[in-house]
Order: structure tokens, then sequence, then C-alpha cells
């Protein structure tokens, strides 16, 4: 099961306080906010409302304690009321308010603990309630465990009869959210629902899983009723417009639908089969209706093409190495080379003869450092090496892996000729690369970026 850390949300004008509960509960792993402006904390809560909310009461009026404890349909969050002088009157007002607990200034830590102790158990009781709850509260409709429960039933007195279960699932529903505003996705779920509601026709139950998602039951209807259903569904979501606040919006969908003719008895088992064939509708592009299994013989002739090691059998060298955009010629200064093997950001660079052929490679690591080089004429034909090996442009991917696997003294690199002229370098760092995973830094610079830009004269010969 997935976890998170607990959200706080701090709201106080004394910004002391603020730094200091900060600190203290981020040293006991929760996710703190930390809020002074009352309006800014009642506009957060009200869109992602926190685990726990604790409020510095002292400078609050009660009208602002009732907007800040205003209980979200979205979540339940577990409400402290920080007081220095707690008048009995003042309680009961803050009860009514909403607020769940009292926490008296100055705060003692260790009490703070065992109250968010105590509070945890209260969210989770919540979250289990809102879970059992038969009826969505966006939508109206069944909740997951309801629909559950009832496919549950159905199933056992299905005998031989066909069902279809159907999940629809709206696309970019967050997207769509943070352009028109934090209420943008409740009110499109509830005109979605209106809409299925409304089609539901030989539909027995419509349910809401949240998040966007929705799940219809059609009882004694094949994969072909059902799919056409869907269908029908489909486009009727496409060309529906949604009125909001400021606009109108219109949302499409990706179904997935499975029946129960493979024998499925188990109700989890037919969602979990219809939740696998919306991310089929997904990876093919969304606002598509997918059937469970619907494209097993792209899966298998995938898979075969995996467990043969087929996958590069049409990638050759040219569509791996590193192009060379600029060549050494023997009889250049080493400092010449030094400065464009820096404006290419290149480790090495193929020298060439008058007539562009390969003669060898000049690297960063031959040259002597800047010091060294002052006052002295040292030319690349000095310092390159020679022996180099070489490769055809339309040499296998699998030639080159069994190259880099063997025991070749040099086999760091490749350079890849045509015609004997160098176009690139494969290196075997980068194949090794390849199978690595890219992050969003991967390729971070280990400089600063320079606002200098030069352009590179590439020779002739090339």
């Amino acid at each position: 099961m997935n976890s998170r850390p607990f959200r706080i949300m701090i709201v106080a004008e004394d910004r002391k306080i603020l730094r200091r509960l900060t600190r203290f509960l981020t040293a006991f792993s929760f996710d703190v906010d930390a809020v002074t402006d009352v309006r800014q904390a009642i506009s957060i809560c009200k869109a992602a409302p926190p685990d726990f909310l604790i409020v510095d009461g002292d400078n609050l009026s009660m009208e602002q304690c009732r907007q800040v404890f205003a209980k979200s349909r979205k979540g339940y969050s577990y409400t402290f009321l920080m007081l220095r002088d707690a008048q009995p009157n003042r309680l009961t007002d803050a009860m009514v308010a909403g607020v769940d607990d009292f926490l008296a200034k100055p705060l003692v830590f260790g009490e703070l603990l065992a109250r968010l102790r105590s509070g945890a158990r209260v969210i989770e009781y919540e979250r289990r309630m809102r879970e059992q709850s038969a009826v969505d509260q966006t939508t109206g409709l069944l909740s997951y465990s309801a629909f559950r429960d009832r496919l549950q039933s159905e199933l056992a007195s299905a005998d031989d009869r066909e069902m279809s279960c159907i999940v629809i699932d709206l696309d970019f529903l967050g997207h769509l959210n943070y352009l028109h505003g934090g209420s943008a996705a409740d009110e499109i779920l509830r005109g979605v629902a209106s809409h299925i509601k409304g089609m539901a026709g030989e539909c027995k139950y419509v349910a809401s899983f949240g998040a966007g998602r929705f799940a219809a039951l059609l009882p004694d209807a094949s994969d072909a009723q059902a799919l056409a259903w869907a269908e029908t569904v489909r486009q009727a979501i496409t060309h529906l417009e949604i009125p909001l606040k400021h606009a109108s919006v219109s949302v499409t969908a990706s179904l997935g639908v499975a029946g129960t003719m493979h024998g499925i008895s188990s109700a989890e088992e037919l969602i979990r089969r219809a939740e696998d064939a919306v991310r089929t509708a997904k990876s093919s592009g969304r606002n598509c209706v997918a059937r469970c299994g619907q494209f097993e013989g792209e899966t298998r002739e995938w898979e075969d093409l995996a467990r043969q090691g087929r996958l590069f059998e049409n990638t050759v060298a040219r569509d791996v190495m590193v192009p060379c955009p600029v060549v050494a010629l023997p009889e250049q200064d080493i400092n010449d080379v030094a400065e464009m093997l820096d404006q290419s950001r290149l480790s090495e660079l193929p020298v060439v003869d008058r007539h562009g052929c390969l003669l060898g490679l000049i690297s960063s690591d031959q040259l002597p450092e800047p010091n060294a080089r002052k006052g002295k004429k040292v030319t690349v034909a000095e310092l390159m090496l020679q022996d180099v090996e070489t490769v055809p442009e339309n040499e296998s991917f699998a030639a080159l892996m069994e190259f880099f696997m063997s025991d070749q003294p040099s086999s760091h690199a490749v350079v890849v000729v045509r015609h004997d002229r160098p176009l690139g370098i494969v290196y075997r760092s980068g194949l090794a690369a390849l199978s690595e995973p890219m992050h969003v830094n991967s390729f971070a610079p280990d400089q600063p970026y320079s606002s200098r830009s030069q352009y590179l004269v590439i020779p002739d010969a090339c």
C-alpha cells in the first residue's frame, strides 16, 4: 500500500511560532505548510484540505474560525485551535465552529505529538467511513465499495449469463482543474455523472470511483453490446459542454470494457480487467474504447521480440554514434584543437588528411596542460593516436555490442566511417547508457552556462 506523510497546515500571524512548529514537525516527518494569511488558508483548505489544521486563535474572529474550519467534501481535516486564554464561552463557540481539539499556549511538544496521534486515528476512521459509504458525495452515484458489492452479488446469481463492466476515465481532468480553478473538477464530474445517468438505458448500476473515474454494469450484455454502449457514451461525453463560472469546457474519456465470458467470478477481478482496458485505451491515444485482451496479439508479439533479442535488429552504427561536426588536420597546432574540443564539448576529434580520409584520433587526454603548451609549437600529428578501430556506418548494433564486450586493447570507442571518411564516434559508455533510465537532470551541465557564443567553422574536408 502506498503511504505518504501527514500534511499539516499551520495558520498564525506570529512567524516565530510558524518557524518553531515547522522545525519541530518536520523533524518528525510531517509535511508542513505555514501560512500567515487567513484568506489564503481558507482557499487552500477548500482546494486541497490538509490532514491536520493548526490555527492560532488569539488573533482570529470566530467568523474567520468558522470559514477556516469548514469541512470540505474533498477530505477530512482534523483541526486544532491554539489559545493562550481558554475561556469556556470561547471553547464552546469554537466547538460549534468545527474545532476538533484545543492546544494551550505555550505549546508542550510532547502533548502535541500525543494529540496528533489521536487525531490520526480519527482521520483514518473518517477515511474508512468515506470508502464504505454507499454514495459518492460529489456525484451522487454509487461509491466504489457499493458498486463492488452489488457487482459481486450479480456475479453470484448470474449462472451462465454474460455481463460486462465498463470503466470510464476522464482524460486530463487535473489539467482542466488547473486551468479553470479548484472547483472545476467537481463541476465536470457532476456534469458527466448526470449525463451518464441519463444514458444508462440497459445499464443497471453506475458508480463513481473518484478522481474522474466512473464505472457501469451491463447485465446480460455481450462484448459486442458492451462495446457499442461504451462507444455511444464516449461520443456523448465528447459533445458535452459543461458550464463553469466563467466559461464552458468540453472533456473526453477513455473507456475499458471487460466481460465475464472467461469464467470471472470476482468483482475485484472484473473491475481490474476493465481498468486494464482503460490503460490500453489511454496508451492508444485516449478518447477511445478498448476491450480487455483486445490487443493480446500485439503484447505477445512484443514479448517475443524482446525475448529473442531483436529490439535493436534494425539499429546500425550511424543511429547510435556521436556525430563529429568538426575534424582536425595533422598540421594544426594543438592549441587550436584544444579550443575546438572545448567549444564542441567533445572529448575526441577525428584527424583527417586533405581528402577527408581518417588518419587517427586526437583526444583532450592527450593534450598537455595549458601552461605546458605556452610558447611551444606542437602539431596534432605528434600526439594523435593512429591505431583506431573503425566500423562502416551500417554496422549492426549486435556487432558493436560484441566488439565492445571483447578484450580489445583500445575498445572504449570506434569511429564510424563512410568511404574512409569519419561520420562520428561510438563509445562503449554511450551504448551502456542506453539501458539506464533517464531523469530530468541526466544531461545537466557540470559548468554554468556561458552567454558567449561562437560559431564553429567546419572544414571543407569534412
